[in-house]
């Protein structure tokens, strides 16, 4: 099978989920398919992508999904592919919200007239999808193993070899928070703190410093001595210097050995969303701090797979975190759980074999 993939700004830094998920995707079905593409990226980064891709740098934001529509008719004559897989943005909110819902519709018209099958594989919705009118766009569209849709596709990560072993018992008293925001401005900065939910840890660093812990806060704009002196100052942070640390480069499994726990304090609901680093962070048996969120209901269960607060109480927060000192072994037990759950769920194989499965679903009809 040939298969087309059609993803606007799939580039470094290797910092978002959907980047990651589609990256990964690549290297999992590269096994099993034949692969050519059609991406944009961004003026000096890189993709590192098969030869077979079709790479165009943008001058424009908006060429992010201008150039694919323009350029597909041409793919498809030239490539001849059975299925095309489009990966759009997840947002759906002002002017992009409607420039990514035009995309999608005409990405999918192009295909239709072409007679080639398509599939648009949401990673992400945000909560503007809810419309009757997104979904008038979002009809065709495939969501998540946990989506409210009828097209349903198991969103998966590759887990990569390691004998890294997370031991609770011998971990410093540290807690992790992750981003993947790599350019720095006021509008980046808002994001990591209200939709990443880092004011919440910010306001708890002088409760939490007198339990012992630190901070650390991994977000790749951080490289920034301008990032680091806005968190440093800011009127919601209340940790002390040495008790907050930066870093602005992620390996794993190497960044769990910092800490505890890694808590994701995400700040709104989402209509759907795959959290990579959450995934990954279960896959190593780390313990994992959530909000009552509904999207992450598949992590918050009558069986524990994650320590949950109620989202935006900074009390309950502090008594999440108070369970790594007082229940340590339930909270292994949990990470145990939380592993098998996500090995066999959020695995990248799953993607490929259930593309492949409503391929053939759809010829059959």
């Amino acid at each position: 099978m040939k298969v087309l993939i059609v993803a606007p700004r799939f580039c470094s830094p290797w910092t978002e989920g959907r980047k990651i998920f589609v990256r990964d995707l690549i290297e999992q079905a590269a096994v099993h398919w034949e692969l050519c593409g059609l991406v944009t990226f961004d003026p000096g980064e890189t993709s590192s992508l098969p030869a077979d891709f079709i790479a165009h740098e943008t001058r424009h934001a908006r060429e992010h999904l201008l150039f694919p529509a323009n350029a597909l008719p041409a793919a498809l004559t030239s490539m001849k592919p059975d299925l095309v897989c489009y990966f759009p943005f997840g947002a759906f909110n002002g002017l992009r919200g409607m420039a990514n819902l035009w995309s999608i519709w005409k990405i999918s018209r192009l295909c239709r007239q072409a007679g080639i099958p398509v599939m648009t594989l949401m990673y992400s919705l945000t909560m503007e999808a809810n419309s009757w009118f997104h979904q008038l766009f979002l009809r065709d569209v495939y969501f998540n193993q946990h989506g409210d849709g009828a097209r349903g596709i198991r969103f998966g990560v590759k887990f990569p070899d390691s004998d890294f072993r997370f031991d609770l018992k011998q971990s410093p008293r540290r807690l992790l928070f992750m981003a993947g925001a790599s350019h720095f401005n006021a509008e980046r900065l808002d994001y990591v703190l209200d939709v990443r939910g880092l004011r919440i840890l910010l306001k708890a660093g002088k409760a939490l410093q007198r339990s012992g812990y630190q901070l650390v806060t991994a977000i790749p704009f951080l490289e920034q001595a301008e990032a680091c002196a806005a968190l440093r100052n800011h009127p919601d942070n209340t940790w002390n210097t040495e008790n907050l640390i930066f870093r602005n480069e992620v390996s794993k499994p190497d960044i769990y050995k910092d800490c505890c726990a890694f808590v994701f304090p995400y700040g709104q609901e989402e209509k759907q969303f795959v959290p990579t680093s959450v995934v990954e962070a279960m896959h190593y048996r780390v313990p994992v701090i959530l909000p009552d969120l509904a999207f992450l209901s598949p992590f918050i269960t009558d069986t524990p797979r994650a320590l949950v607060y109620q989202a935006g109480d900074m009390d309950s927060l502090l008594a999440s975190v108070g369970q790594l000192d007082t229940m340590p072994g339930e909270v292994e037990r949990m990470c145990e759980e939380a592993a098998r759950f996500v090995d066999s769920e959020y695995h990248i194989a799953n993607t490929v074999q259930d593309i492949e499965t409503s391929l053939a679903a759809t010829a059959r009809n």
